[in-house]
């Protein structure tokens, strides 16, 4: 029998597995909602997670009062996350940097588990460039990130990118060894207060991929 929203909300606090068979009935759903949103499946992909992982830490706050409340909270939750990314996108941010430094560490309780989707992750639009979205996922990440951007004109620039990364079970791994790279060139499309529209080409030994998004890199 299938279980309904309140029933696998109910559990997921005790079981994960409960909250992943939540997450695989909405993830797609929420996806696309994200996408026709923002316009970009990158931003959608990260919107997306972020979705999930406020979801699952406000488990506790979840109060049912139909079967199906499940998603109208879940909507409820991408709606507010859909507001912040607003508002960041449409702050103006001088004087970015040609080098990015990004590292992202997790840390739990003994006996507990983080969530997958929690888990920090490289692969993408925003981090390494030449994998796909979410390639490469553990306990704790580091990205490196450099650019060297020519200004076209007030409204478009062009830039050659180099990024570096990897992800490692323990923080005493988080060395320059083993790393993932890809590289390539892209241009961006400014308007007043944002970046509307980012085109990149990226080549790691996995392939060429193709960026579109609707944010900078860093």
């Amino acid at each position: 029998m299938t279980r309904t929203d309140a029933d696998l909300l109910a559990i997921a606090r005790q079981d994960p597995a409960a909250f992943r068979e939540f997450y695989d009935r909405y993830a797609a759903w929420v996806h696309s909602w994200f996408s026709r949103q923002t316009g970009s499946d990158t931003a959608a992909l990260d919107l997306t997670a972020e979705t999930f992982a406020q979801a699952w830490l406000g488990l506790r706050r979840f109060r049912p009062r139909r079967d199906d409340d499940g998603a109208r909270w879940l909507h409820g939750i991408a709606q507010n996350i859909a507001r912040q990314y607003y508002r960041k996108q449409r702050v103006e941010r001088k004087g970015r940097e040609r080098l990015g430094i990004t590292a992202e560490t997790t840390f739990v309780d003994e006996g507990q588990v983080i969530p997958f989707f929690m888990l920090p992750a490289l692969g993408g639009g925003s981090t390494l460039r030449g994998f796909s979205s979410w390639r490469f996922r553990d306990r704790h990440s580091l990205l490196l990130s450099a650019e060297w951007r020519v200004l076209v004109n007030r409204f478009l620039d062009t830039a050659v990118f180099y990024d570096a990364g990897k992800v490692t079970s323990h923080t005493s791994d988080l060395d320059l060894t083993d790393l993932k790279t890809d590289y390539g060139f892209g241009f961006r499309f400014h308007g007043p207060i944002a970046t509307p529209l980012r085109i990149e080409f990226a080549k790691s030994n996995e392939g060429l991929q193709l960026v579109f998004s609707a944010k900078a890199p860093f």
